[in-house]
C-alpha cells in the first residue's frame, strides 16, 4: 500500500495523537506530582541513589518520548505536504 493512501494516513496521524495524549500531554501532570513529594518523610526516607535515579531515569525517558514524537510528526508531514509539482510525496523512506 503506498505510504500517501487514505488507510495508512489515518493510521499514521491515530499513531501521533495516541502517543501525544498517553506519551507527551501527561509530563507537566507527572513533574507536579513529582515536585509534590519533594521535602515528604518517603522521599527522604529513599536515600540520595534511589532519588537521584529517579529523577534522572525520568527524565531521560522524557527527553526520548519528546524525540520520538518529533520523529512521527516530521515523518507523517513529509508524508503529507505537497511536492513542488503540487502532489503530496510518495514513499519515502525513513
Amino acid at each position: 500500500m503506498p505510504r500517501s493512501s487514505k488507510p495508512v494516513l489515518v493510521n499514521g496521524l491515530a499513531m501521533a495523537v495516541v502517543f501525544f495524549i498517553v506519551r507527551i500531554a501527561v509530563i507537566p501532570s507527572y513533574y507536579s506530582q513529582v515536585f509534590a513529594t519533594f521535602g515528604t518523610e518517603g522521599y527522604i526516607r529513599l536515600g540520595i541513589g534511589p532519588q537521584v535515579a529517579w529523577i534522572v531515569s525520568c527524565v531521560i525517558l522524557d527527553i526520548l518520548n519528546v524525540f520520538w514524537m518529533y520523529k512521527i510528526v516530521r515523518g507523517f508531514y513529509r508524508i503529507v505536504k505537497p511536492k513542488p509539482g503540487g502532489k503530496p510525496t510518495r514513499n519515502h523512506a525513513d
